[in-house]
């Protein structure tokens, strides 16, 4: 996601918890609990669910993968 003053704006995937609704509330509740917490800088502009996050057997973070899943999730999300 592009931001005209950084490059890039910082985007979240979650992963909800079992038996929660993944809606926008939830969505602005996570944003707004870190704020007070984090630099206003390192806030995401924005938050999107995921059922999983991309990770090898070891539990390490997949990027390119995550990247990737970001990609698809913003197409999905975007305006027709």
């Amino acid at each position: 996601m592009a931001d005209d003053l950084r490059g890039r704006a910082i985007h979240a995937i979650l992963v909800p918890a079992a038996r929660t609704a993944s809606d926008d509330r939830l969505a602005t509740a996570v944003l707004d609990g870190l704020r007070g917490r984090l630099a206003s800088d390192n806030i995401p502009a924005a938050a999107s669910f995921a059922n999983a996050l991309p990770c090898d057997r070891s539990g390490q973070l997949l990027r390119r993968m995550l990247h990737e899943q970001l990609r698809r999730i913003l197409s999905e999300e975007a305006p027709r």
